[in-house]
């Protein structure tokens, strides 16, 4: 019987050495791996030459299957399904993570009917880098974009749980748009419509004796006796230098400045015009005054 036996209790773990008469009490068993049973599995001889199984072990199916775990979609199809929902096949699913995240994860029922999630867990993909073009800076909002060496950093922004943060204008420019910088789960390069345009500064027009200085860093340019609106900007180009031309004295700072604060170009320099020294001695020969 022997042969009838291992048909009978293939999945089972039994020793039928007290039990192999139609008189014995039947033998309990064991459960290989990946199988169980309702109750205590057993065997016993019936009749001659025939077995009888109680409590049969039947492979351990996990069921019903796993809603979306963490960040995943599991197997939709039938075949997929079959492929790894019983422990008694040492067989894994491959699954899919959602949009927006990226890894290789696994799914596979253990024995004790529990499943079990393997493989390259699915990890929310970072947003790329976002370099801050000129005048923009974070908001004043709890939502303000972190800022480093004016760059908001890889990863700073995440495709789906963190998507967007908030930026403005700062001192001498102008706003438009949007403020928010956003990327997607589809496009992990993070953009804004947010413009930030520089004021331009008021004209200026020379005061009697002024001149660009050539020796500043940066002179100012003058057209027919005016530094034109725009010449000077309200945050990256606040100041150009002056002095005065040949017969006429310096007497204070000769930087023309603006500002976001005040658009209407200044200077505290005059040009004050060179006087001819007094007490000259009549020249010779002639009757008084100056020749």
């Amino acid at each position: 019987p022997s042969s009838q036996l291992l048909a009978a209790f293939i999945n089972g773990i039994a020793d039928v050495s007290g039990c192999n008469k139609v008189s014995d009490s039947p033998c309990l068993s064991t459960c290989i791996a990946g199988y169980g049973s309702s109750g205590p599995p057993g065997i016993e001889c019936v009749a001659a030459n025939t077995w009888a199984v109680t409590n049969a072990c039947t492979p351990i199916i996990c069921d019903p299957w796993l809603d979306a775990g963490p960040n995943f979609v599991v197997p939709v199809t039938t075949a997929q399904q079959d492929a790894c929902k019983s422990a008694a096949v040492s067989t894994s699913c491959s699954l899919t993570c959602l949009t927006g995240y990226s890894g290789f994860p696994t799914l596979s029922c253990e024995g004790s009917g529990s499943w079990v999630v393997g493989g390259v867990l699915c990890r929310e993909n970072d947003c790329l880098a976002f370099s801050l073009p000129a005048g923009m800076e974070p908001s004043a909002s709890s939502s303000a974009c972190t800022i480093s060496a004016g760059t908001v950093p890889e990863g700073t922004l995440k495709a789906v749980t963190a998507s967007e943060c908030s930026l403005q204008c700062g001192a001498g420019y102008t706003q438009s748009g949007s403020n928010l910088l956003k990327c997607s789960p589809s496009f992990l390069t993070p953009s804004t419509p947010l413009t930030c345009s520089e004021i331009n500064c008021n004209a200026y027009t020379l005061l009697t004796g002024m001149i660009p200085d050539v020796s500043h860093p940066i002179p100012c340019t003058v057209v027919s006796g005016t530094v034109p609106s725009g010449a000077l900007r309200a945050a990256t180009k606040t100041e150009c230098g002056l002095t005065c031309s040949s017969g006429y004295t310096v007497n204070a700072d000769a930087n023309l400045t603006c500002s976001d604060s005040s658009l209407n170009p200044a200077t505290t320099m005059t040009c004050l015009p060179n006087e001819c020294l007094g007490g000259l001695t009549a020249p010779i020969n002639t009757t008084g005054g100056v020749a």
